[in-house]
């Protein structure tokens, strides 16, 4: 029988794990080897947006490349990245956006100026958590600072999210506009909800062909980009910027060396980041929502790998435009797709468990002996899985009976899995609609629709074409067409519904400025946020068809 080792289980073609990295809070080692560490729930897309960027921009802090590359050559042979990175916390200019809860008070109680600044700092207490002297020097009226704080308080992403003042955060329009996580109390880093979702994100672009161009664009676009919003928030946090950098955090773990989904992802930031008719502002959000969405299909297609291998059937994500809750057949498709791609995450981490019990390692224990106490000492070092079942050998279940356990484990609902990850995420993107006593579907909203068209559209493109890559791109089914090829042709009684579908999403297209028709047989999207885009004309339409 093989020596036991506390080596975690890999999956086939996997990295090895980083030798820095610590697992001492892993509890049960299934979802990080299929899809890596960590996919979060609680870490909206925003935020892993932003734990993305505080790589980055910790990396231009430090002069060092943004994206510096895999450690690993085109034969998959090298070390996974260890990648450092840190971000400032700016406790000051944090309670100024997030805590203070008198400034607007004050501001409008129309009182004289000398007045405001008084009873402010009176209400900071002792040990006021601002530089007082700085903001007196910078802002002479109290007025100013108040409308100050109120517009920078205007840049707030996820704005109507309920997390804690310590987790919220600003648009990354600069290096004065990124700071930390952190704990209420100790004022430290912290990973409550910055959870290594963005960590991952940024390991899939580093392992991409295009980081160079998006560490160019990030560069200019973010890092570099002198915005007005990011000058205002250094008038507010003064000489704190960067005098309080929390301990040094850094990357997780990502499986595999390569994939496809690595450069879909690259591919989304380039043409997002490029759009120069569109203030960044406003392009980041469709960036969030696109990030969010190429999450859940690399979650898809990994589970597909694992459970069919790499010739596997990614099951379609048929996206409802009517939005209708009656029972057509559409519908009821779209949502029996929401729920395979839900089952196959556990269907996943149950095939992980079923390779290794059919393993040459896992045979050999069945029949050593003190199989039972071998069994239990293998299943905690192969998947981080501890259970109170006694030191008695000849009191523990038997080895088959332990996996057993560990096979119905993988498949029970457990809260902050990935599985919690995937639904959070499809809501917070708009990617799916929820009724109560009909059921959950994908029906995507406007914002969702319209990052599509941003980043798949450059010049004119007829609606057929722009339908199949979706379709190409992301796996995404609305019209018949695209419905026949995902289904095998096996779909005639949904065709009708799939072309009102389609038209349905040719209106809404319309209705949000990225379409226009030419004829009864010629329909054109288009994005005029495009760097080479223009007013459309007859000619531009003929030159498209």
């Amino acid at each position: 029988m093989p020596e036991p080792t506390r080596t975690p289980l890999l999956v086939p073609g996997s990295l090895e794990l980083p030798r820095q990295l610590q697992l001492t809070q892993m509890t049960l080692w299934c979802e990080v080897p299929i899809w890596g560490l960590l996919l979060y729930d609680d870490q909206s897309p925003w935020l892993a947006v932003l734990e993305t960027l505080h790589i980055c921009f910790s990396r231009a802090r430090h002069q060092r490349p943004i994206f510096p590359g895999p450690g690993v050559d085109a034969n998959g042979q090298g070390e996974h990245e260890w990648v450092n990175y840190d971000a400032p916390l700016a406790l000051g200019l944090r309670h100024l956006l997030f805590n203070d809860q008198h400034i607007d008070e004050i501001a409008t109680s129309g009182v004289e100026n000398s007045a405001m600044w008084s009873n402010w700092i009176e209400e900071l207490g002792a040990k006021p958590p601002v530089d007082v002297p700085h903001l007196r020097k910078t802002f002479p009226q109290f007025q100013d600072l108040a409308n100050a704080v109120a517009l920078l308080r205007s840049g707030q992403v996820d704005g109507n999210s309920s997390r804690r003042p310590t987790s919220r955060h600003l648009l990354p329009l600069g290096s004065s506009m990124l700071f930390a996580d952190v704990k209420e109390v100790a004022h430290t880093s912290d990973r409550r909800f910055m959870r290594r979702t963005g960590e991952l994100m940024y390991l899939m672009i580093n392992r991409s062909k295009l980081r160079i161009e998006i560490a160019t664009l990030v560069q200019n676009e973010l890092i570099g980009a002198n915005s007005p919003w990011n000058r205002l928030a250094r008038k507010l946090m003064g000489g704190e910027a960067y005098e309080d950098v929390p301990r040094s955090l850094n990357t997780g773990f990502l499986p595999l060396p390569y994939h496809e989904a690595y450069e879909r992802l690259a591919e989304d930031w380039r043409a997002i980041l490029s759009l120069k008719k569109m203030p960044v502002a406003t392009s980041l959000a469709s960036l969030a929502r696109l990030s969010g969405f190429n999450l859940l299909l690399y979650i898809v297609e990994r589970a597909v790998e694992v459970v069919e291998g790499a010739d596997g059937h990614v099951p379609p994500y048929v996206l409802d435009m009517v939005g209708s809750t009656s029972g057509n057949g559409l519908r009821k498709l779209s949502e029996g797709m929401y729920q395979r791609h839900r089952r196959l995450l556990p269907e996943a981490m149950r095939t992980f468990v079923e390779v290794y019990r059919d393993s040459e390692e896992w045979e050999a224990i069945e029949v050593s002996e003190q199989a039972s106490m071998t069994a239990r000492n293998t299943l905690e070092q192969r998947f981080l899985w501890k259970r109170d079942i006694g030191s008695d050998p000849y009191n523990m279940p038997s080895a088959s009976e332990q996996i057993e356990v560990l096979l119905n484990e993988v498949q029970k609902p457990r809260s902050h899995s990935v599985s919690a990850m995937y639904v959070a995420h499809s809501r917070q993107i708009g990617a799916i609609t929820a009724r109560a006593g009909v059921g959950t579907w994908y029906a995507p909203n406007d914002e969702l629709i319209e990052a599509l068209v941003l980043a798949n559209v450059t010049g004119p493109v007829e609606l057929d074409s722009f339908l199949h890559t979706l379709f190409k791109r992301y796996r995404i089914v609305i019209g018949a067409q695209e419905a026949m090829l995902a289904f095998n042709g096996e779909l005639p009684e949904v065709d009708a519904s799939f072309r009102e579908n389609e038209r349905s999403f040719e209106d809404r297209l319309r209705m949000l400025g990225f379409l226009e028709r030419k004829s009864d047989d010629c329909a054109f999207v288009f994005n005029p946020f495009h760097p080479d885009s223009a007013m459309l004309t007859d000619d531009d339409l003929d030159d498209a068809a």
